[in-house]
């Protein structure tokens, strides 16, 4: 069986997921796996995918007529999907040949703009969540009974099979302090965390924090009193991020409260490790981490420092946490669960006819431009954009910008990527509203 996989690109946890995943089933299943990519690969990327003999094209999106041939010959089509705006303009746009179809959602479908549309939910054979948590979303719950039996849930992992070699069972007194993994944006982690940090280095304790330089977070980070720092490591590799979590006692993760996680790679890491996470009441992290079960979930940046503190003076609560931690990530996140279960999802779908569907540019008998893409990418969420596109006079354009204008306060809408007008606008930088609309957003405040 020939097996297309279609991507944005291949960076951040996805990259991790479809990577690992890729690797596993070259080694394991008789299907023949190849990717295309819309944008560019990284070199870890291209790298590995040379070495696993993995036949792919990069910057897929200025080749359509490729990306039709390829799906063409493939016997199942496998789209790693999200909210990204050359994915959502190709597949709205482009008149796909007869296929089986896939989308695999590596978004949680909240918070907006990272969110599912009718025309995404309802276009392929079969839509596949990464978390059960997005059958929870408003574009999910309007669909009709016969549209949700397309619908199915693999959860998503890169697999911890691969971090035994990195695993050391170390005794609890030799641990360290508590460490954060992660996305250092705003639109993922919570804007009071340096706060935190500072009141647990006042306590004694040790924090790390490792990931990518990110502006706002460094700014935030200069206004801190030095010795009330965190150790920041910055961006690391793969060896130095695992080293740091498995030598640390407590994994503290407080993420914004409108944050995009699904299914956290790096709690999944962490919880290998038996580095006893400690997170906030969000719906993903409350998933993942059951309160006294495998870790600590807390209902406030307060609760989250007193339950560190708690945890780290307790040592007979940690071991118990520690252990529960590891031994449930072992039965979770296993890579072979995973692609056991893809393998069942293409052996029902190769039985059934390649079928022949209709993209919105032939429903709507014209070519969507970016804004139009964006717009349509929304679903039931983008009233105030199609108000100000649609707009016929001057006082309706500007009731228009001042309600779109007002969303500039909300993080997930402020952010360069991440499915924002922004976002949108990087790459359809010749279309005036989005270029509007990313401007509008940026701004600081709702005035």
């Amino acid at each position: 069986m020939k097996v297309l996989h279609i991507t944005p690109h291949l960076g951040g946890g996805v990259g991790t997921v479809v990577r690992n995943y890729l690797e596993y089933v070259h080694r394991n299943s008789p299907n023949e796996h190849s990717l295309l990519s819309l944008e560019n690969l990284n070199g870890q990327s291209k790298e590995f995918l040379l070495k696993i003999k993995c036949d792919f094209v990069e910057q897929a999106f200025l080749k359509p007529a490729l990306i039709t041939d390829s799906i063409d010959d493939s016997d199942v089509v496998l789209v790693h999907w999200w909210n990204h705006p050359l994915l959502q303009y190709f597949l709205m746009n482009v008149t796909l040949p007869e296929s089986r179809l896939i989308f695999w959602s590596h978004i949680s479908g909240s918070p907006i703009p990272n969110s599912f549309c009718q025309f995404a939910l309802s276009y392929p054979d079969r839509f596949i969540f990464t978390t059960p948590l997005s059958q929870f979303s408003n574009e999910v719950n309007i669909l009709s009974v016969e549209a949700k039996l397309k619908i199915g849930c693999i959860w998503s992992t890169a697999g911890v099979e691969r971090l035994s070699s990195f695993d050391e069972n170390k005794d609890g007194e030799q641990l360290e302090g508590v460490s954060y993994v992660g996305n250092l944006d705003y639109t993922k982690l919570h804007k009071g965390f340096l706060e935190a940090c500072s009141t647990l280095i006042s306590m004694g304790h040790h924090v790390s924090v490792v990931g990518p330089d990110i502006e706002d977070f460094l700014e935030d980070l200069q206004k801190v009193p030095i010795s009330q720092r965190p150790v920041v490591h910055g961006f690391v590799s793969e060896e130095r991020k695992f080293e740091i979590l498995r030598n640390s006692r407590i994994f503290g993760y407080p993420l914004a409260r409108h944050n995009y996680a699904t299914c956290d790679q790096a709690l999944q890491e962490a919880m290998f490790f038996g580095t006893v996470p400690v997170v906030l009441n969000n719906p993903m992290e409350t998933y993942m981490v059951k309160h006294r079960v495998n870790g600590l979930v807390a209902s406030s940046l307060t609760e989250y420092t007193k339950f560190i503190n708690e945890l780290i003076e307790d040592e007979n609560e940690f071991k118990r946490l520690r252990e529960n931690s590891r031994k449930f990530a072992r039965k979770a996140y296993s890579i072979k669960k995973m692609a056991d279960s893809w393998e069942s999802e293409f052996a029902l779908l190769i039985k059934t006819k390649k079928k022949k569907r209709q993209c919105l540019k032939q429903v709507t008998g014209h070519e969507l431009k970016g804004c139009d893409v964006f717009i349509e990418s929304l679903g039931s969420n983008s009233a105030i954009f199609k108000f100000h596109r649609d707009a016929t006079t001057k006082q309706d354009s500007l009731i228009g910008e001042s309600q779109i204008k007002c969303l500039s306060s909300l993080p997930q809408w402020s952010s360069s990527s991440k499915s924002t007008p922004s976002h949108y606008s990087s790459h359809f930088p010749d279309d005036p509203f989005l270029r509007q609309w990313a401007r509008l957003t940026r701004l600081t405040a709702c005035d």
